[in-house]
């Protein structure tokens, strides 16, 4: 006698197949009819929907709000300061060119000829304009660096706008 060989003595009963998934006997928790028990329905949650609409954060540092950056050209610089005049952020808000003193400025160059003599603080400047100020007799303070950051959108609106009270103000003195 083989094991291939042996049979048991009593037969062996089948069980009805119910429900197809899950141990939960005849409807396997779908409930009876419709939609929702036939096979094929997801159930989506409303849930997953709403993750879905939150951007996902990633990597390092991903919460620190980036401070725009303005870009000022020299033009309306010229136009709006004296000779010998110190440009820093606490200047540039008195005449307002920016509405926070945080804010980050870089004065961008121009293809006018720069005749006053400025002393610049605290101001980002182009690699040109940083020439231009110190071949007219202007001086740049050391500790600033010298940046080509990349350009930012929008923010020549906002340099028509200041030329354009400066040209306001002309007209009425």
């Amino acid at each position: 006698m083989q094991i291939q060989n042996l049979k048991p003595k009593t037969p062996r009963k089948t069980t009805q197949r119910v429900g197809r998934g899950g141990k939960r006997g005849t409807y396997s928790g779908k409930g009876q009819k419709g939609q929702i028990s036939r096979d094929g329905h997801k159930n989506f949650s409303a849930m997953r929907v709403m993750f879905a609409r939150i951007p996902k954060r990633r990597g390092i540092g991903n919460n620190v709000i980036n401070k725009h950056q303005i870009d000022i050209n020299l033009d309306v610089i010229i136009k709006a300061f004296n000779d010998n005049a110190t440009i820093s952020p606490k200047t540039l808000k008195e005449k307002g060119f920016i509405k926070a003193l945080n804010d980050s400025v870089k004065i961008v160059g121009s293809k006018q000829v720069l005749s006053k003599k400025f002393i610049v603080k605290g101001v980002y400047l182009t690699n040109g304009v940083k020439q231009q100020i110190e071949k007219a007799g202007g001086t740049v303070a050391p500790k600033i660096l010298v940046q080509s950051q990349p350009k930012q959108k929008n923010h020549g609106k906002q340099a028509k706008k200041i030329e354009r009270n400066l040209r306001r103000q002309k007209t009425k003195n």
